[in-house]
C-alpha cells in the first residue's frame, strides 16, 4: 500500500514538473517578455481509504475502490462512506434481507440491471470484491442521475424510502462531508 501511494506521489510530482516547464516554454515563446508563470496548484492529497475501515479490507482496496468510482463518474468517497456504512469494509457481509458484500448489493433488485450493463453474470458474482465495488458504484452513479446531481437524494435511494432512509441520507452526507 506505502509503495502504490509513494508511486501515486512520485507520478503527480512528475506532472507538476512537466507543467511548469510547459507553462515556462509558452511563457518564452509569448509575445510578452516578461509573462508571469504560475505553477499549477498541488494535486489533491489521495485518501487512504483502507486505514478507516472497521476492519482488514481485501487486498488491492483502495485502488479497487478508486477504480470503481472512477469507472461510473462518482467520488471515490461516496463509495467508500456507502462500503464503510453497509458492510464495514467486510467482503463476506450478508445483509437479513439478502444484501451481498462490501456495498451490500440487494441482488432481487440490482440484478438484472446490473447483467444488461455487463458488471455481473450472476447473483453470486457479488462476492467478488471488484465486482461488488464495480456495482455498488453503478448503482450510485445512477441514483445521483436519478437524483439530478443530489447527493442527500442519492443516499436516499440507495437506503429505499421512509424515514430511515432519510435519517441514512443525512449521516451519510456528514460522513461524506468529514472524510
Amino acid at each position: 500500500m506505502l509503495r502504490i501511494v509513494v508511486t501515486l506521489l512520485v507520478l503527480l510530482d512528475v506532472m507538476l514538473a512537466v507543467r511548469i516547464v510547459v507553462t515556462m516554454e509558452r511563457a518564452r515563446e509569448s509575445s510578452q517578455p516578461h509573462a508571469a508563470i504560475v505553477p499549477a496548484p498541488p494535486p489533491p492529497v489521495p485518501v487512504e481509504y483502507a486505514t478507516k475501515c472497521n476492519r482488514a479490507p481485501p487486498k488491492g482496496f483502495d485502488g479497487s475502490l478508486v477504480a470503481a468510482a472512477t469507472e461510473f463518474g462518482i467520488d471515490p468517497k461516496v463509495l467508500f462512506v456507502t462500503v464503510l456504512r453497509e458492510s464495514g469494509c467486510h467482503v463476506r457481509a450478508r445483509g437479513s434481507s439478502g444484501e451481498i458484500g462490501l456495498g451490500q448489493v440487494l441482488p432481487r433488485v440490482w440484478v438484472k440491471s446490473l447483467r444488461e450493463a455487463g458488471i455481473l453474470e450472476e447473483a453470486s458474482d457479488l462476492w467478488d470484491v471488484r465486482t461488488n465495488l464495480r456495482a455498488s458504484a453503478y448503482i450510485l452513479s445512477r441514483l445521483l442521475t436519478d437524483a439530478d446531481g443530489d447527493t442527500y437524494g442519492m443516499f436516499r435511494r440507495y437506503n429505499g424510502s421512509g424515514p430511515k432512509a432519510r435519517q441514512y441520507a443525512r449521516e451519510q452526507v456528514r460522513a461524506l462531508a468529514s472524510l
